[in-house]
């Protein structure tokens, strides 16, 4: 760029990402959209922007920021802005970014993964604790009630053994697909361990209400399972404990 910002030069990967050609970008100031190219048409995108959508100015250093791509709409990229004198002597300013969509997705895909079981996409010990904690916090500022449900499968292991571990592995995708179906949407239902499960159970104003969602566990539960030509009827056991004045999630 020269030193009013406008692009002397885009490389070709610079054009395939902002999905303009170099002839389209010489002239163009990429950081700001507040002016008129010589023939009164307002500037084209891209246009680069801060991560928040602010204004990114034109000084040296690594930025976090987004660009508008023509063919591509807006973009997560890094940007690093460098000073240097250019042929002439005048001041310009080397501009480089890479796209980051592949690396955001990377982060949030390991965080996600680092809350959830990865059998049955349901939430993993780690958030149910999480989780548990934050209803405790309302419980003690707002007086909320809520339940937690601990569910445990009777024998299977037994399961495992007589029918091969691609079905039992297939019984806890149904029995959470099932115990998913049986809560609200403000509930949340867990994988805590190799054959258990936690359901939270939020407004609980009575604990009659937590008996009843129990109860339906267990029914939806111990209905047959059918898989690969095999009947099961699931056994479970499942306890209780209704908020009182607990301190922890343990």
């Amino acid at each position: 760029l020269d030193a009013k910002g406008r692009v002397n030069y885009a490389n070709l990967r610079a054009c395939e990402v902002l999905g303009a050609t170099a002839d389209t970008l010489v002239g163009t100031e990429l950081f700001d959209d507040g002016h008129l190219q010589e023939d009164d048409r307002p500037l084209l995108p891209p246009l680069f922007r801060g991560a928040d959508g602010e204004r990114l100015s034109l000084s040296p250093g690594m930025h976090q920021a987004r660009v508008s791509s023509a063919t591509h709409g807006d973009l997560p990229v890094d940007c690093r802005i460098a000073a240097v004198t250019l042929a002439d002597g005048d001041l310009g300013y080397v501009v480089s970014f890479h796209d980051t969509r592949d690396q955001i997705a990377t982060e949030e895909r390991l965080t996600y993964l680092a809350h959830h079981d990865p059998l049955t996409d349901l939430p993993n010990r780690r958030l149910v604790s999480e989780r548990l904690d934050y209803e405790i916090s309302r419980a003690r500022r707002y007086g909320d009630g809520f339940a937690l449900h601990l569910i445990d499968l009777d024998d299977f292991k037994g399961v495992n053994d007589r029918f091969g571990h691609p079905v039992g592995d297939k019984l806890l995708i149904a029995l959470a697909d099932r115990f998913r179906c049986a809560v609200r949407e403000s509930d949340t239902v867990a994988r805590i361990g190799g054959d258990e499960f936690a359901v939270i159970q939020v407004a609980v104003d009575d604990p009659e209400n937590a008996a009843a969602l129990a109860a339906k566990l267990l029914s939806v539960a111990q209905a047959a399972v059918h898989l690969d030509g095999f009947e099961l009827f699931p056994g479970v056991t499942i306890g209780v404990a209704v908020r009182e004045n607990e301190t922890s999630a343990e």
